[in-house]
């Protein structure tokens, strides 16, 4: 509840609201209109969270085949066929 306390006393507009207090300020009889709202308010963040997801995964993926050389025995490395 905090999180969306500081938006709630900034604001003095009903226009101006954080997006989960007009969710639970919505009726629950029209139906259509909450589950596209609550649609909208899922694919915003998704749309601007997903290229950096991707772009962090193939930066893990390249740091494990580096440290993966390191972690492995001397040994492994000193008797290479």
């Amino acid at each position: 509840m905090t999180r969306w306390l500081w938006p709630l006393l900034v604001t003095h507009s009903q226009k101006l609201k954080v997006i989960q207090v007009a969710l639970s300020d919505f009726t629950t009889a029209l139906w259509n209109a909450m589950f596209a709202m609550t649609v909208i308010a899922i694919i915003i963040p998704v749309l601007i969270l997903l290229p950096s997801a991707t772009s962090f995964k193939a930066l893990r993926i390249r740091e494990s085949r580096n440290n993966e050389i390191l972690r492995r025995p001397i040994t492994w490395i000193m008797f290479k066929k």
